[in-house]
């Protein structure tokens, strides 16, 4: 692993292996799910208002053909697992973003990108549903902070309003759907009832519970006398939730590494969640260092 020489001190580069980690986490999670399982791509490409008129008029196939068709679909099956091994490449320059920087940048820029376009697709597959694209901001987000920290620890007042809008969104999203004003994911309320052993009434009010406190974190975010408390629920809430995608979903009767195949990338790619929380509270405590800094140079200045 190349480390930064923006990245000297302890803490930033704590800020820089945990925003790396971060990146990973997606990268790899994403990349696993193209490649064994899958992405909702078939969502857009089997949408025939948007698809119908190209597919018959410029590739000249019947729609019912180009549904139904084998040979398509196994083209389709493909296409998803190249884009996975080509996000799990970019693992490979997270860990040498400095010795091929220019390369390594674009590259993830464009997983960045590739993964945006990913939370377009689910947002449309959950009809236009405002809380799944928030919830999703994270993860497509966190390539691109991996970068953005990289170029310079100088510009981390910049990142920290990056950082604080993307989990902010991302939690808001959770908030709403755990709160029931879109449905609840039925996974979620199974999720609970099996990690908890609770009922599924009482899965129901705990989830309200949670998404409340979610609301309120994201909005203490932007206060900076509270700031701090968001993050640090964020970061405690969004590991629980992460962990919860493997504790709340075992079943022993599949066999624990067909279970840890099944679900080790839906705790992956959102390791994010509760991993960009403590890159947060870490570049604030930077920067109250580098305040700190500058008024004592300040203060000597003056006396002489």
């Amino acid at each position: 692993m190349i480390i930064s020489k923006n990245f000297q001190s302890k803490n930033l580069r704590l800020i820089y292996l945990l925003t790396m980690i971060a990146c990973i986490g997606v990268l790899l999670g994403r990349g696993w799910q193209h490649i064994f399982w899958d992405p909702p791509y078939r969502t857009l490409l089997w949408d025939e208002n948007l698809f119908k008129p190209v597919i018959e008029k410029v590739f000249g196939i019947p729609w019912e053909k180009y549904v139904t068709s084998i040979r398509i679909d196994h083209n389709f099956q493909t296409s998803f697992k190249i884009i996975g091994f080509l996000l799990v490449l970019g693992i490979f320059f997270t860990f040498f973003l400095n010795r091929i920087k220019r390369v390594a940048e674009n590259y993830l820029l464009i997983c960045t990108g590739w993964l945006f376009i990913l939370s377009i697709i689910y947002w449309k597959e959950y009809f236009w549903d405002f809380p799944q694209f928030a919830e999703l901001c994270s993860q497509w987000m966190a390539p691109a902070i991996f970068v953005g920290l990289n170029r310079s620890h100088e510009r981390n007042i910049d990142m920290i309003k990056i950082l604080k809008i993307t989990l902010a969104l991302t939690f808001f999203g959770h908030g709403l759907y755990a709160l029931g004003l879109v449905p609840i994911p039925g996974q979620w309320i199974d999720m609970v009832i099996n990690a908890l052993n609770i009922s599924e009434t009482n899965s129901k009010y705990f989830l309200k519970a949670v998404g409340v406190l979610d609301i309120i974190a994201s909005v203490l975010v932007f206060f900076p006398k509270f700031r701090k408390y968001g993050y640090w629920y964020m970061a405690i809430w969004g590991a629980c939730a992460a962990i919860g995608r493997l504790v709340g979903t075992y079943y022993s009767e599949i066999g624990f590494f067909n279970f840890l195949h099944q679900q080790a990338g839906e705790c992956l790619y959102r390791i994010p969640q509760f991993l960009l929380p403590i890159v947060a509270l870490l570049i604030l405590k930077e920067l109250k260092i580098f305040k700190a800094q500058q008024a004592s140079i300040s203060t000597q200045t003056n006396f002489q």
